[in-house]
């Protein structure tokens, strides 16, 4: 009996953490994008597209820092509950103050003149504050757990799992999101203020859900020696696949982040769904997601290696087939966009529980936290700073389309683009097929 509640923790801690903690960041990576556009499309002061691009890199930067710092933190202290759990609490407090931020109240303490650019810089700095504790409650700390608590038996459906939870975040809020008209100013402050007080209960929850792994114990290395750790050649020779998966995961995530912050703008402008976007996402979502939950159990049952090329090439032949209203216009329909976007995510949501499970095996069991700032660096910092700003270039100089009204809209070019970029991939992937898969339970390589 015992161990049936213990399991029933374990998973409730698994699937509560994942799932509100991607719809707190599929809010700040889609629907906040979303938020900020609309609220600065009008204004000539700004260009929302920069903004978005300027807030994505900002806030990965931060999110970087803040798990490098606490990551090592956490590992000096032998203690993840505390943070995650604090940190879901005070990240919900955070996403509340989002509810606040409109062009009207910048207007009310700058000046109708400086509103718009004040409201920019609002956002941009808001979305580093929730990050922060973001960073903290999960980066850090739950990664970090689901490190300790997983291994070569479990890891793969842990990942399947968890991998799904953006997409089961994502029909969370578009189910809420159908009955907001986003236009009006108040719909969006009550959502902000709803998600908050779903998130800080979360971060209540963990108190009584949450349990440290046994085998996690205090790490006495010095803490600057513990910050720099990841940096360290000692520390990459002995752990030179952990770093060869993360180069491939770096490759893959850049070319996700070229059209994922305007994915949602695209379909309702380009493809012209409007709000029945959220009828197409709901579609992809659910078939996604039940093919990432069949495919973790094939990883858990076979190895990484032999599933991560398939996974590869149903990815680009999605992207391929999101790109193919360039050519023509016959491919700018729902059905069409459905089946394309349903491929895409699929493929994206295997290839990313593929990579997710091997840095999890390659990440030594003593250094987990220490290996959290590491791995988003290439998983998050780089490609949300790079992916963006490439994204935001294609936007603003070539293949732009215009509506009737000549406001601008996306372009499918983001979606080939994203393609060319994952040909990059082949190198590190090469590298990964040409060693032989084997559990690594490796000594802390600090030792």
């Amino acid at each position: 009996m015992q161990v049936k509640k213990s399991k029933a923790k374990f998973w409730a801690a698994i699937v509560i953490f994942a799932l509100v903690g991607q719809i707190a960041w599929t809010v700040e990576n889609l629907f906040f994008n979303e938020f900020v556009y609309e609220m600065l499309k009008e204004e000539t002061q700004v260009n929302p597209i920069n903004v978005i691009a300027i807030m994505v890199a900002t806030s990965a930067l931060v999110a970087t820092v803040t798990t490098l710092v606490i990551g090592a933190l956490s590992d000096r202290m032998g203690k993840r509950k505390v943070f995650i759990a604090l940190g879901y609490i005070i990240w919900g407090v955070s996403i509340m103050i989002f509810g606040l931020i409109n062009v009207g109240n910048s207007a009310l303490i700058f000046g109708t003149a400086a509103a718009a650019l004040a409201t920019a810089s609002i956002v941009v700095i808001a979305d580093c504050v929730m990050t922060f504790f973001g960073g903290i409650g999960n980066e850090a700390g739950y990664n970090a757990w689901i490190t300790d608590v997983t291994n070569k038996e479990n890891g793969g459906i842990v990942e399947g799992v968890i991998s799904i939870a953006p997409l089961a975040a994502l029909l969370i809020i578009l189910s809420t999101t159908l009955f907001m008209d986003k236009e009006i100013i108040a719909h969006w402050s009550w959502f902000f203020l709803s998600l908050g007080i779903l998130v800080s209960l979360a971060g209540v929850v963990g108190f009584f859900v949450l349990e440290d792994s046994p085998n996690l114990k205090k790490n006495e290395t010095r803490f600057w020696d513990t910050l720099t750790f990841g940096f360290r050649k000692k520390t990459f020779r002995k752990n030179k696949m952990f770093y060869i998966v993360l180069s491939a995961f770096l490759v893959f995530a850049v070319a996700t982040e070229v059209f994922l912050p305007y994915l949602i703008i695209y379909l309702k402008e380009y493809i012209e769904l409007e709000d029945h976007y959220a009828i197409v996402f709901f579609i992809a979502i659910l078939i996604a997601g039940i093919v990432s939950v069949i495919y973790g159990r094939r990883i858990d049952k076979k190895s990484c290696q032999q599933t991560l090329v398939p996974a590869i090439i149903i990815y680009v032949i999605g992207l391929v087939l999101m790109a193919l209203p360039l050519l023509s216009e016959t491919f700018k329909n729902v059905y069409f966009t459905t089946a394309a976007l349903t491929i895409m995510m699929s493929g994206d949501l295997m290839v990313e529980t593929n990579l997710g499970t091997m840095l999890r095996e390659e990440t030594p069991r003593g250094e987990v936290g220490m290996f959290q700032g590491i791995r988003l660096i290439g998983s998050r910092l780089l490609p949300m700073t790079l992916g963006p700003l490439i994204g935001s270039i294609i936007l603003h100089t070539s293949f732009i389309e215009y509506s009737e009204d000549q406001e601008s809209t996306l372009t499918p070019l983001i979606f080939l683009v994203a393609a060319l970029i994952m040909i990059l991939i082949i190198i590190p992937v090469a590298m990964v097929l040409k060693q032989p898969h084997e559990e690594h339970e490796h000594e802390p390589s600090s030792k």
